[in-house]
């Protein structure tokens, strides 16, 4: 599995940090038996290139090493007119910012940053624009549980914390039986917390051989 990602922050009082990177690794799902429960899991590796403009004035460059581990139980349910699928996921999450000097000659020592989830929830779609159209609508709404730790330089100002929080999925998909599925979606994730809320885009395309 091979992934790219651009992130852009904007933390207000001239504060800007952006973020370009790739992840890499095995990736499998496997069904259980003869029911209708998949098993999924990856292993990834990454890299990326960032800046941050700390007092919006002058830039900074650094680079950082990401690690991401997943596996997760989903099952596969027919209702009359749509279908559902509910999932348990597991993930872990290490990002270490490699040491730097910044723009006004400072060293900037290597932290690291870890993030677990445990989350719970229920994905639903539904056909449009006929049954044999592959054309999907696709929703759906979890719970998570987190913690977050730092390492490093990264323990001096991040404490270790962890809570609940929501996230609401909403989305689109085509499939044209050949093979190939096109999809895109939009999320809203952390309703229900007090310490943030994060909104984001998607968009896939997979091609089966």
């Amino acid at each position: 599995m091979l992934q790219f990602d651009y992130v852009e922050d904007d933390m207000g009082g001239g504060v800007e940090t952006t973020g370009r990177g790739w992840m890499l690794g095995p990736y499998v799902v496997a069904q259980l038996g003869d029911q209708p429960l998949f098993f999924e899991g990856r292993l990834l590796y990454g890299e990326s290139e960032n800046e941050i403009s700390p007092f919006g004035t002058f830039t900074d460059d650094f680079d950082s090493e990401r690690w991401l581990t997943m596996v997760a139980l989903e099952g596969s349910y027919e209702a009359e007119t749509l279908r559902y699928f509910p999932r348990l996921q597991f993930s872990h999450a290490v990002d270490t910012q490699l040491a730097y000097v910044d723009g006004l000659s400072n060293p900037v020592p290597e932290q690291t940053v870890r993030l677990s989830e445990l989350s719970a929830g229920v994905d639903f779609e539904a056909p449009i624009l006929g049954e044999a159209s592959g054309h999907l609508l696709t929703w759906g709404l979890s719970g998570i549980w987190s913690r977050v730790e730092g390492d490093g330089a990264a323990s001096a100002y991040i404490d270790e914390s962890e809570g609940g929080r929501a996230r609401i999925d909403l989305g689109y998909r085509f499939n044209n039986g050949g093979g190939l599925t096109l999809g895109g979606g939009v999320f809203v994730d952390g309703v229900g917390s007090d310490d943030f809320t994060t909104y984001g885009a998607e968009v896939g395309l997979s091609l089966e051989f």
